[in-house]
């Protein structure tokens, strides 16, 4: 696949980073004794393009093997997260080392495999000097001693798909220099993969002559889009990821279309929390209202069908223990990282249940009082 999209990169002088795994094995390892470098004559398939710079060579991993260490976690798997920091450190040293001997350039730019990396990769990549680290926009976890100052952090922002929407919604923007990083997988083309596979090459080279022909857009490799930009350190990365876990807590249709397909500043990130929590306030108020009024609507309805005394008292009871259930069931949510709109629709739905049951239940009481 490599060699196709080669030609379709030097046609529309559109440069870009290819992720290259510097070893093969067939299980996980750490040590390179027990794999397979990367062998010449794959590596000679992007020579040309290397020294005329259209693309920049990045370490992708290791082996691109997953480890034993982290098999079951719910941030899916990984190849460094969760080793030690001789681990990762002797990992990133010979695959850097091998691929460097392989390009003759220096490869200061590490894509992770599946986007996972934790405090001690940081550590090991700052330690040897890499500039560029592209991985996911998650940073839970990583303390603030553990922050790098010379890594710039440039996140996956979005696909093939959503790249013509990802330029429109930067441009909106007040941003001066907003950044898109488009990610690719092999599976994303039909002549890879004819199941997961949604682009032809010929689709591919039509979406690449659209993007040169916008002037207002520069292409850039990983490597290049770094030293180009002067706010690209890890307090951005934070900024981005706190907009996007904040997205999750909202139904699509409160957020901006194509909000998190770019990278925004670190000020605009926060400008748009800000109006998305607004919105998001409102929303789930209105939401817990509406539920409340249904609710004390339906209890005063059983409370005037259901002739028994006690009845009201028993469900102001049950709406105070529902109330309980409530505040633990939140504490839960709120400890979990990925909170999505629908526990906070649950919550808020909750909420109006209990307040309309109870204040319907104490009306009905004070009417009727049991005796």
């Amino acid at each position: 696949m490599g060699t196709e999209l080669l030609v379709l990169f030097q046609k529309y002088h559109v440069p870009c980073t290819y992720g290259v795994v510097p070893y093969t094995s067939g299980e996980f390892s750490t040590d390179p004794a027990n794999c397979v470098p990367l062998d010449q004559a794959t590596a000679e398939k992007l020579n040309d393009a290397v020294r005329c710079g259209l693309v920049e060579i990045a370490v992708h991993g290791f082996t691109h093997h997953a480890n034993s260490v982290t098999p079951s976690s719910p941030d899916g798997k990984s190849e460094f997260r969760g080793l030690d920091y001789s681990s990762q450190l002797r990992m990133l040293t010979a695959g850097r080392r091998a691929l460097e001997n392989l390009y003759q350039v220096s490869a200061t730019t590490f894509i992770p495999p599946w986007s996972s990396y934790d405090e001690n990769t940081l550590r090991a990549l700052d330690d040897l000097g890499f500039k560029v680290l592209s991985g996911s926009s998650h940073t839970g976890g990583i303390a603030a001693s553990g922050r790098p100052q010379r890594l710039q952090f440039l996140p996956a922002t979005c696909g093939l798909d959503p790249l013509q929407e990802a330029v429109g919604a930067a441009r909106k923007s007040s941003d001066a220099h907003p950044a898109i990083v488009v990610i690719l997988h092999p599976d994303d083309f039909v002549a890879f993969d004819r199941d997961k596979g949604r682009f032809t090459y010929r689709h591919f080279g039509d979406l690449l002559s659209w993007l040169a022909a916008q002037t207002d857009v520069a292409t850039e490799t990983l490597g290049g889009a770094a030293m180009l930009a002067q706010d690209m350190g890890h307090r951005r990365l934070e900024a981005f990821s706190a907009l996007k876990a904040s997205q999750k807590m909202a139904p699509s249709f409160l957020c901006a279309k194509g909000s998190t397909s770019f990278y925004p500043s670190c000020r605009l990130a926060l400008r748009m929390r800000i109006a998305d929590g607004g919105r998001l306030v409102l929303f789930y108020l209105l939401l817990t209202a509406v539920t409340a009024v249904l609710a004390g609507f339906a209890a005063s309805l059983v409370f005037s069908i259901v002739k028994l005394g006690t009845l009201p008292r028993i469900a102001e009871f049950a709406s105070v223990g529902l109330l309980g259930l409530y505040v633990i069931y939140c504490m839960a949510v709120r400890s979990h990282r990925a909170v999505r709109h629908r526990s906070i629709m649950v919550l808020a739905g909750l909420l109006g249940v209990c307040l309309g049951t109870w204040v319907s239940a104490n009306a009905h009481w004070m009417r009727t009082p049991w005796k």
